[in-house]
């Protein structure tokens, strides 16, 4: 019997298993709260993303969270670090990218979100990411865009705004 209670165990690509405990869902429970806490709404539907290109100053390829709320559309970003820069304890600046950012976008200027159409050859040689692509006006009134890959969960988002724009 482990010594643990597990709740999944999977095998990660370095061939090791990664096992999965009750107090891990914990973690992930108080993460959100805490997230709803800090931008005082609930989180209506989130999901991993991947910012690939757009009119925001964000280095890209860049992963972080895409979440919605009733009010607003994020990109939450992370730290980023590794191993030399653990070993120097932030010996220096540090650079832009290596801090987390938050990208909020208030539904009210949010012009359209859409699915991306893969073309022939994505459809043939890609995983099958829905790709977001949001249209949105600035606090400069300038329209930009973001075109972010997620799971499953992109679509959903896509169709909230939509709701929310009827």
């Amino acid at each position: 019997m482990p010594l643990y209670p597990v709740t999944v165990a999977k095998v990660n690509r370095s061939r090791c298993v990664t096992v999965k405990t009750e107090s891990d869902n914990e973690e992930v429970r108080e993460f959100w709260e805490n997230l709803e806490e800090e931008i005082g709404e609930s989180i209506e539907v989130y999901t991993l993303g991947e910012y690939r290109q757009g009119d925001l100053d964000i280095v890209t390829p860049k992963v972080g969270l895409f979440y919605l709320t009733e009010t607003a559309l994020y990109f939450q970003t992370f730290p980023k670090s590794n191993w030399f820069s653990a070993i120097l304890g932030g010996i220096g600046k540090k650079k832009k990218e290596d801090k987390g950012e938050t990208v909020k976008i208030p539904l009210t200027r949010i012009e359209k979100a859409y699915l991306q159409k893969p073309t022939f050859m994505e459809k043939l040689f890609s995983p099958k990411m829905p790709v977001v692509i949001v249209s949105f006006i600035d606090m400069d009134e300038v329209e930009k865009s973001i075109m972010v890959a997620t799971d499953e969960k992109g679509t959903e988002i896509v169709n909230r705004i939509a709701s929310y724009k009827e």
